[in-house]
């Protein structure tokens, strides 16, 4: 079950990272994983053997949550753009706000 949980937790960073201006670690701070998140990071750099088996663990199934997220959103905006349905995604927003202002 805590396999599950860390890929989901990474699918869920994944989410938050294909959105302009939301980062994968301030969805890690909202879910309640970030100490767990950096602590991983320093035990794989300068932890004991185990304490770095651990760490790579944690990481290696956020990544791999990580991945199949970002696939899975890419492959969504795919569809959506070749449907020609329009997205309103804050980043197409504010290119046209660009292109139809008086700078």
């Amino acid at each position: 079950m805590k396999i599950f949980m860390n890929i989901l937790l990474g699918f869920c960073m994944a989410l938050a990272d294909s959105v302009p201006g939301v980062s994968g670690g301030t969805i890690a701070f909202i879910m309640g994983f970030y100490d767990e998140f950096i602590s991983s990071l320093y035990h794989v750099v300068k932890g004991s053997k185990e304490e770095k088996k651990r760490g790579w663990l944690f990481l290696l199934r956020l990544i791999l949550g990580w991945i199949v997220g970002f696939a899975a959103i890419v492959d969504k905006i795919q569809k959506w753009s070749r449907k020609g349905e329009c997205l309103y995604h804050e980043s197409c927003n504010f290119s046209r706000r660009l292109r139809h202002s008086d700078i």
